[in-house]
C-alpha cells in the first residue's frame, strides 16, 4: 500500500501482518516497492494506492501490470477524480476504486471515471477527529493551497486573490491577534505575506485558533470535524471545488461582502450525517485491502 503519509500512520500493527505499508512521499521505499513488484521471487497480492497524479503512482501502477497484480487506488476526498486517477493516456485504470461515500461515487461517475469494482470506505484520518470546545478566541489560520501552480486560471481565483480578501476583512475589523499562515507542504518556501505569522500546518495547530479560512485543501475539513469556524474563501470562482462548501456545509464567501456576514454568523454545528459517514472507516478499508490482495 502507498497512500499519504497521514493514512499510512493510521493503519498500525493489524496491516502491518500481511501488507507493505508506504507513505506516497518517501521516493525511496517507493523505490523499493517498485522493485519487490518487478521481482519473479516476491509473492504479491496486490497494490492499493493513493491518487494524487503523481509519477509514483504510474510507476507502481505499471510494474504492478506487469506482474498481473489487482491494483486500487482510493480517491480520500470530493474532487478532481479524473484529475487524479487518470492525468494522461498513458495511465491505466484501477481494478479497485475506493472513495469515501456516496457523494464521491456519484460525482466520480459525472466525471467519466469508473472501475470493475467500486467501494465506499470513508476516510481513517477524519474518523478519529473529535470536536473540542476550540481554540484561542479572535485567533485567524489561513490555509493556503498553490491554486495557481496547479489549476492556473481554471478556477477563477488564485491563493493571493483569497488571502488578500480575509486580509482586507482581518485589517478592517481591526482583528488584534496576526493572523497565522499555514503554507502548503509542498511549497514551504513560499513568502508570507507582510503582517502574518509562518507556522507549518499540524492538527494539533487547531488548538491555538478559533476561526479557519482556505479554499478547498484537505485541513479545512479537519478544522470543521474539529468544530472550529471554517469558511471557504474563493472569490469570482468559476466552480466550488470545495465539499463542505458544495454541501452547504460551510460558507462559501466570494467578495468582502460575504465574507463579513459569514464571519458576522459564527460557527456552524457538524452535521452528523457527514461524520457518521467516515464513521468505521478503517475496518472497511482493512476489508478492501484484503480483497485487492486475496490470490
Amino acid at each position: 500500500m502507498a497512500l499519504g503519509p497521514r493514512c499510512a500512520e493510521c493503519f498500525g500493527v493489524e496491516f502491518d501482518e500481511h501488507c507493505l505499508t508506504r507513505a506516497l512521499g518517501d521516493s525511496l521505499s517507493l523505490s523499493e516497492s517498485v522493485s519487490l513488484m518487478e521481482s519473479k521471487n516476491w509473492r504479491a497480492g496486490g497494490v492499493l494506492l493513493a491518487a494524487a497524479g503523481l509519477p509514483a503512482e504510474l510507476a507502481l501502477l505499471t510494474a504492478a501490470r506487469h506482474r498481473q497484480l489487482r491494483t486500487g487506488q482510493y480517491v480520500e476526498t470530493w474532487y478532481g477524480y479524473r484529475r487524479r486517477l487518470l492525468p494522461s493516456a498513458e495511465w491505466p485504470a484501477p481494478d479497485h476504486l475506493l472513495l469515501p461515500d456516496s457523494v464521491a461515487l456519484s460525482e466520480a461517475a459525472t466525471e467519466g471515471v469508473s472501475a470493475t469494482r467500486v467501494h465506499i470506505v470513508g476516510n481513517p484520518v477524519w474518523d478519529g477527529i473529535l470536536s473540542d470546545k476550540g481554540g484561542d478566541v479572535g485567533q485567524w489560520l489561513f490555509i493556503d493551497a498553490p491554486v495557481r501552480r496547479d489549476y492556473a486560471d481554471t478556477l477563477g481565483y488564485t491563493e493571493d486573490a483569497s488571502w488578500s480578501l480575509v486580509a482586507a476583512e482581518h485589517q478592517r475589523r481591526d482583528v488584534k491577534l496576526p493572523i497565522l499562515f499555514a503554507p502548503h507542504p509542498t511549497d514551504l518556501k513560499k513568502t508570507i505575506p507582510a503582517g502574518a505569522v509562518a507556522v507549518r500546518y499540524h492538527l494539533s495547530l487547531l488548538n491555538r485558533v478559533d476561526t479557519v479560512f482556505g479554499m478547498f485543501s484537505a485541513p479545512l475539513i479537519d478544522a470543521y470535524l474539529r468544530g472550529r469556524r471554517v469558511i471557504s474563501v474563493q472569490p469570482n470562482l468559476q466552480y466550488d471545488i470545495n465539499p463542505l462548501s458544495r454541501r452547504g456545509l460551510i460558507p462559501l464567501v466570494t467578495d468582502a461582502e460575504t465574507l463579513s456576514a459569514a464571519l458576522d454568523d459564527g460557527c456552524r454545528s457538524i452535521d452528523s450525517e457527514f461524520q457518521q459517514g467516515l464513521k468505521g472507516s478503517l475496518g472497511r478499508l482493512r476489508m478492501v485491502a484484503e480483497e485487492i490482495m486475496r490470490v
